[in-house]
């Protein structure tokens, strides 16, 4: 389903045709917005009413980890939406024209208060793609991203910089307070970037008693491929969440944005049938590019279990409908007629995604806030501050090595303490050549692909400063005994299982070889270099667990966790 309207009625220049490059839009749409804030401010400071929402932008933004489904699709999405807007507004100048020049009987309704039923109304509305993470983090620590961006869709640095990153709309203070709308993508609950705040009901899930991007934002519509959290129902007129039972029916937000591409174009077709037919809008290649190469990767290049036949088709459909004679595309991604390779195109990004030398360049803290994130667990007892998290970063080196970085233990209460995290959870996926079991150590991964033999490998390890907390919860995956390492206090849970285990299996095997049952490491971590420290010194209690069942990512893993406080 396409929308019918957005609230916001902010006009972008005919002059601007962004159907040549994603560049192009991106450019046009901050351009808009910063005169927009201006005009904001000059009306401000003349004391000027600037409450109305028809002056405003939409939003269209990503989930908090900022990966390249959430960047991708949420620059896809406006483009998308901004191009058949334009072309919408040149078939109805068109239509005005055929009427003057032949006085036909063409019925055009040029009424911009009519209650037609068009998807894009006219004048242009503004479509902004906000980055969900700092545009600097983008630059160093999204790999993959940026290389589709600049190798492929032809960015330059400078061009990066037009993007609107979280922190600029930091600096924008102007539309935390007003009444824009947002379409979320990769995600369906709306998080606050500032501090948080939940509703201690949990049947009233509206989007003012969540975490929210601005006081006054409205969540208007919702693309995604995670279960559905339920939030934001008074607000929301679209919810397309490709989510049934336990499973993702697309790998990628951006397969469910080439769908949105074809619905647009059949919508006006519709409408066109007896008016004018133009020839259908082209794919651009820049926003091809793009969409095919986070498809591939999600869908580890159709890898059986991961992609879907919506991924298939939306892979085909974009490989076919592209005039890829219009790009200018690397060479090592190509074929010899210049059309990309999936193969090859999937091979390049997944060795930038797991990059040895990224990887082992960044700190701990860096490779924990890589890719994390939070989900509020609202099920605590009515005893207990219900403002607490699960955290879950995923990390793309093996247990073995990313443990011999400095600090590890102290960055993940340094998380823990700044999120106010029950449990932080970090899953380390990586990619092994041969051999049984996890990492050797070494980092010695390689691209998955169906031609080689690289092989998929999970490894968990749940960390907490509440011992009790951390071994039930281990007691509830692995449904065995859990001790705590050299700790003779008495304890009930470690000869007692809990009843509520779940049918989950994630396969959860103790890297500690040898032990009966699982067994809890502890640590004392000194606080005083904390900037969220509440003591001088902590005691961590964490476990380190193989993952046999390797297909379970952050998506299956996330329901499973949290169940356990449902």
């Amino acid at each position: 389903m396409i929308p019918t309207s957005f609230s916001s009625n902010i006009i972008m220049s005919n002059d601007d045709d962004v159907s040549s490059s994603v560049t192009t839009f991106i450019k046009a749409s901050r351009d808009t917005l910063m005169q927009t804030l201006s005009q904001q401010q000059q009306q401000q400071q003349a004391h000027t009413s600037s409450s109305s929402t028809s002056i405003l932008p939409h939003f269209v933004l990503g989930n908090p980890a900022g990966d390249a489904d959430s960047i991708i699709s949420a620059i896809g999405l406006a483009y998308v939406d901004t191009l058949f807007q334009q072309q919408q507004q040149q078939q109805q100048q068109q239509q005005l024209q055929i009427t003057d020049d032949n006085n036909n009987n063409i019925n055009i309704n040029n009424n911009n208060n009519n209650n037609n039923n068009t998807t894009i109304s006219s004048p242009l509305l503004v479509v902004v793609p906000i980055v969900s993470i700092p545009i600097s983090d983008l630059k160093t620590q999204r790999p993959e991203t940026t290389y589709l961006l600049k190798d492929c869709a032809g960015m330059t640095d400078h061009d990066l910089d037009s993007l609107i990153g979280i922190d600029d709309l930091r600096t924008l203070d102007f539309f935390f307070t007003q009444n824009v709308t947002v379409t979320l993508v990769d995600h369906n609950r709306h998080h606050h970037h500032h501090h948080h705040h939940h509703s201690n009901n949990k049947n009233n899930k509206s989007e003012t008693d969540t975490d929210t991007v601005g006081s006054g934002w409205h969540v208007t519509e919702i693309v995604d491929h995670h279960r559905d959290d339920g939030y934001h129902s008074d607000t929301c007129i679209v919810r397309n969440i490709a989510f049934d039972g336990s499973q993702p029916l697309v790998a990628s937000t951006c397969t469910l944005i080439v769908e949105r591409f074809y619905q647009h174009q059949q919508h006006q077709q519709q409408q066109q049938q007896q008016i004018l037919i133009q020839q259908p809008l082209q794919w651009p290649p820049t926003l091809s590019i793009l969409l095919l190469g986070v498809i591939l990767l999600d869908s580890v290049n159709m890898l059986p279990g991961k992609g879907t036949p919506r991924d298939g088709v939306a892979l085909e459909r974009l490989l076919n409908d592209t005039d890829w004679t219009q790009s200018t595309l690397p060479k090592d991604i190509t074929d010899s007629t210049g059309k990309p390779d999936p193969t090859k195109l999937f091979q390049t990004l997944q060795d930038q995604k797991f990059s040895k030398s990224f990887w082992n360049g960044l700190t701990a803290i860096q490779g924990i806030r890589m890719d994390y994130k939070k989900f509020p667990l609202l099920e605590l007892p009515s005893s207990e501050s219900s403002n607490e998290y699960l955290g879950i970063a995923t990390i793309l080196q093996d247990m073995d090595t990313f443990w011999n970085k400095d600090n590890v233990i102290q960055s993940m209460v340094q998380v823990i303490q700044e999120d106010n995290l029950q449990v932080l959870a970090l899953m380390h996926t990586f990619l092994q050549n041969g051999g049984d079991g996890g990492g050797d150590g070494d980092g010695n991964v390689t691209a998955v692909t169906k031609e080689t033999n690289g092989k998929p490998c999970r490894q968990l390890v749940l960390t907490s400063l509440d011992k009790d907390r951390l071994q039930k919860l281990v007691q509830y995956l692995t449904k065995t005994n859990v001790s705590v390492v050299d700790d003779d206090d008495d304890d009930d849970s470690k000869n007692n299982l809990d009843d509520n285990s779940t049918d989950d299996d994630l396969e959860l095997t103790t890297v500690t070889s040898g032990q009966e049952h699982v067994v809890l490491e502890e640590e004392l971590v000194s606080c005083s270099d904390l900037p969220a420290a509440a003591a001088a010194a902590v005691v961590v209690y964490y476990v380190k667990m193989n993952q046999g069942n390797v297909k379970a990512s952050r998506k299956q893993v996330a329901p499973i966790l949290t169940s356990f406080w449902e």
